[in-house]
């Protein structure tokens, strides 16, 4: 509360009101009651301090909708299916969970018009070629799709390399995130038993 009443600080009109109010407490410069401009001033601040309590229960909202958006991921062995996580009927290999359980390093099993849940590294595609189309309007308003190509030896050995047990074998090193959209550079490591 204290930090949201700040924030409305920071508009230049209720500054300015503040000040006035203060002014308005010495006796020689007094032109009104200083009570007249601060219930105004306090209203407008109270109606701010609301609007933010609106918009951070609207996130709120929004946050756990798409926490709770399915997600499947590629099951490892050190770490067993949770409760809210079941194996996929269709490859045993990958379990199905939630994007709030998703962490670094999962590897993502994402289906033909769904949205990507994270920053993500194309490993295997359906395409023989290992070419996908992605939409990045949402990070940078574009509405054309943009061919990505996945890494060619994992695209042809995807099961043999992600073969029962072997997730924790394979490692992917990155840059840390940028601002640049278009910047990218990490290697995939696979390591032998």
């Amino acid at each position: 509360m204290p930090i949201s009443i700040g924030m409305q600080f920071l508009k230049l009109t209720n500054c300015f009101y503040l000040f006035t109010d203060v002014l308005q407490c010495f006796k020689t410069i007094q032109t009104n009651s200083p009570f007249a401009i601060f219930v105004p001033l306090s209203f407008v601040v109270l109606l701010g301090v609301l609007l933010e309590l609106l918009a951070e229960c609207k996130r709120y909202s929004e946050d756990n909708k798409t926490n709770a958006i399915p997600a499947t991921r590629l099951r490892s062995q050190s770490s067993k299916t949770s409760k809210i996580s079941q194996v996929d009927p269709n490859d045993p290999r990958f379990e199905i969970t939630c994007l709030k359980d998703l962490q670094v390093g999962d590897i993502l099993k994402l289906q033909d018009g769904c949205e990507i849940p994270a920053d993500c590294v194309v490993l295997k595609t359906d395409n023989d070629k290992g070419e996908c189309f992605v939409k990045t309007s949402q990070l940078d308003g574009e509405r054309n799709l943009k061919p990505k190509l996945a890494i060619r030896t994992v695209n042809q050995d995807f099961d043999g390399i992600f073969k029962e047990g072997s997730g924790e074998h394979v490692k992917v090193e990155c840059i840390e995130p940028l601002k640049d959209l278009y910047k990218f550079n990490g290697r995939l490591l696979h390591y032998d038993a």
